[in-house]
This record gives C-alpha cells, structure tokens and sequence, in this order.
C-alpha cells in the first residue's frame, strides 16, 4: 500500500513539473512575437474605462455608442416593421385569420422611417418608369377593348395616418407624392374617372401623431381631387373638432349616412353626386354613399377604437333601406362606401330589400394576416354586387373599369390593385406634403410624443 502512494506522489510530482516548463516556454515565445491587435467585430466597439466606472455606467456608455445605435436601427426598425401588416415577398410567420385589423393590438404610433432608412431607399431606388410603362402599370391587365361606356373608379383605404413610403426592407411601397402621379395618369386617360376613399385613415390609438399624419393625408387626397372620403366608426376617435377643421380648411368631402350627434342628427351628408360624361356621349349620374359598421365589445375605448360620447352610430340597414331607391330615382349607379370588410360587407349588403341593393361595394376596413395573392384579388361578385377593396397605409391604390349597361348598372368590369412601386416618378407638387409629414414627426419623436 506503501509504495502505490509513494508512486502516486511520484506521478504528480512529474506533471507538475512538465507543466511548469511548457508555461515557461510558452511565456518566452510569447515575449518573442510581436503583439498583433485582432480588430473587434462589426456592431461592437471598444469602451474605455478605468477603475472607478461602475458597471451601470459601462453600460450605458456601450449601449450609446454609434455603432451599437446604428445596428439597432438596422435590425429592429425592419422587425417592427415585419411585425406589422406589409405586403413582402417572404413567409409570414402569422396564423392566416380574418380578424380585422381595428381587433388587433395597435402601436402607439405610426412607424415613420429612420433618416439612415430613407437614404437606404433613394440608393436602391430603381430607374424610373417611362410614360408608357407607367400607363401599362396602371392598366388593368382586363381592361375593356371600347372605352365608349366605360369610368374608372380609383379608390383608397386603410391609410392608418400614412403620408410617406414605407419602410419595408424587402419591398418598400407608398408616398402620396407618387400615388398622386398614378391618379394623373390614370385621369389623363379619355374614359371618365371617379376617385373615392371609403375610410380608415386614422391610426390608433388616436395620439398627437396619428392626427398629424391623418390630417395631412386627408388634406393630401382632397387636393389629389378625390370626390367623396367614407367616415369610419375607428376614424371617429379623433374628435368632431378635427373633422370640423378639415372640412372649413379644406374642404374635405366627407359622407357618412349613420353616423349622428347625441339628439339622432346627421353630422356629415349621406350622399354626393358626381356626374360624368362617357365616350359616347350620355352623362351619367354616380351617387357615392357613406356607411360605417357599429363598434364592438372590445372598442370600449378610443384607444381601442371606441365612438366618442358626442358621436351616435345608427343601424345602416333601415337607413340604406330608405336612401338607396330615392337615390335611384335620380342616379343611374349607386357606389356604396363602407367601412366593413370584404367578409362582413355581403352580409349588410344581403340584409337590405332588393331595391335598396347598390350596385358597387367599395370595402374600407382591411382584413389582416392573410398572403399577398388574396388582397391583390380585391374585385369579387356576389349576387350581383361588385365588392372591392383597398391597399393598406398608401401602399396600393385600387383601379376598377366599369362598363355601363344600356339601362345602366355595371355590366362588365376590370380590376387591379396597383402597388405604389419606388420605380413610379413622383409628381413634385405632391412632395411638399411628405415633406412636411417627416418634419413633424421628427418634431414630435424630439419631445417624445
């Protein structure tokens, strides 16, 4: 027993010591070779720090540092961005459902661009389109051969206090100043043109921010020539005062058919007429109607979307019941401007008497986390009804050619929803007003609004 701990020792005794000649030769070859500095990797950087920094102030100091500012912009805004709805080319990681996107869990704010982004997307800019491109790109691929009873209908929603391109890392889309570029060429075209917004241009919750960028917006489209703007019950949230201001500033023309004061008066017309010329020579009278759906349980808050105190929503169906075959009478299409969406609209449309039914749906509320394909087919027929819908944030503008029967309705139709590419050249008259949208937010994101 003796000697297996005496031999033991031993073994020990021998490790020790060829440990102690390797660190001895390392340490000589070390003093040997010059010092090489390996540079730090990207995103990282080298804080400076003596004994007295305490460990809450290094990290601050690491956490403010240029480069760590800068990879923070780059990956979080497009992840935020990812978060919300866009239309990129990429899987979605989201179940598909048809909830409504008023029912989902709204930010506080509209996600404006960093400046280090919108550098990014003037570099990567493509080659602006020709004028004949432009007027393909603007053309439904369907479109009708004779153009001699035909109108194009033009039509918005779901703005969501949107003015500027989006900052999509993928695929960025938007700006009124190149939208308003689309709506002149297509009213250059010899058919007539009819431009509406059927709703949803204010974000919630309705913050300093949100109003800024909805007043603009709809200051932007009432210059764009649009000829009547829906009121959705989500739009309500800002206030009468703001859709006051906006109508004796701008005249924005507003319609709305069921939504009421306190006492049951009708706050905003129910109805505008507009009446066109078609190739053939007949005029013909267009009757734009407004109609919101009612709140829900969970819009129990403006934050939510909840319908101010001054404000009372009516039920559509008696009020469309009795307003669409006077109208009848006096025009010979009925365009219907709801804020419902593409799922919810037929069945408001199939609860009303036949006479009362109008000939087109255009759909303002937008329906969230389905794939690209299903909202680029924004045109469906049911029982005779055309319904249609609308981008999302200013990134689509939807067109729709409609050949006029003999004893009027639409008896053929053509539909696409033109994505606000970067390729479009923007109209400068325009650029003012995303001019003017950036600086405010900026403005405001300073005194943390």
């Amino acid at each position: 027993m003796g000697k297996v701990s005496s031999r033991a020792a031993l073994c020990v005794s021998l490790g020790l010591i060829v440990n102690l000649v390797t660190a001895s030769v390392s340490a000589q070859e070390s003093a040997s070779t010059p010092v090489t500095k390996r540079p730090l990797p990207p995103g990282l950087v080298k804080v400076p720090i003596d004994m007295s920094t305490t460990a809450l102030e290094y990290r601050r100091a690491l956490l403010t540092s240029a480069a760590i500012t800068a990879r923070s912009q780059r990956t979080t805004e497009p992840m935020a961005q990812y978060r919300r709805t866009d239309f990129t080319t990429g899987p979605r990681r989201i179940p598909l459902t048809t909830m409504p996107l008023s029912r989902r869990v709204m930010t506080t704010a509209p996600l404006a661009p960093s400046q280090q982004i919108r550098e990014l997307h003037k570099r990567a800019a493509p080659p602006p389109m020709s004028a004949e491109a432009l007027r393909e790109f603007v053309t439904p691929t369907s479109a009708p051969k004779s153009l001699e009873r035909v109108i194009s209908l033009l039509h918005s929603s779901n703005r969501r206090s949107t003015v500027e391109t989006c900052s999509c890392p993928a695929h960025p889309l938007g700006g009124f100043d190149r939208e308003a570029r689309v709506i002149e060429e297509v009213g250059a075209t010899k058919q007539p043109c009819i431009y509406v917004d059927a709703g949803g241009y204010t974000r919630l919750p309705p913050n300093a921010r949100s109003l800024k960028g909805a007043a603009i917006a709809l200051e932007a489209i009432t210059a764009m020539g649009v000829h009547a703007v829906n009121v959705g019950s989500t739009d309500l949230t800002a206030g009468l005062s703001f859709f006051r201001d906006l109508e004796t500033s701008f005249s924005v023309p507003f319609v709305s058919a069921n939504i009421m004061d306190s006492k049951g008066k009708a706050l905003f017309p129910a109805h505008r007429t507009v009446q066109v010329k078609l190739l053939d020579g007949s005029k013909l009278k267009v009757a734009l109607v407004g109609v919101t759906r009612l709140s829900r349980d969970d819009e129990s808050t403006s934050r939510t979307g909840g319908v101010p105190k001054e404000f009372t929503l009516a039920q559509p169906k008696p009020i469309l019941d009795k307003l669409i075959p006077e109208l009848r009478k006096k025009s010979d299409l009925v365009i219907l401007l709801a804020y419902y969406t593409r799922e919810d609209a037929p069945t408001l449309v199939a609860s009303l008497d036949p006479s009362a039914r109008p000939d087109v749906v255009v759909c303002g509320e937008f329906t969230i986390g389905q794939r690209k394909e299903y909202y680029l087919d924004n045109a469906h027929k049911v029982d005779g009804v055309l319904y249609l819908t609308g981008g999302y944030e200013g990134r689509q503008l939807g067109h729709a050619m409609f050949t006029i029967g003999k004893k009027n309705g639409v008896a053929e139709f053509a539909a696409k929803l033109i994505e606000i590419e970067q390729s479009i050249p923007p109209k400068k008259e325009f650029t003012h007003f995303v001019e003017r949208y950036q600086k405010q937010m900026a403005e405001l994101m300073m005194r943390g609004e």
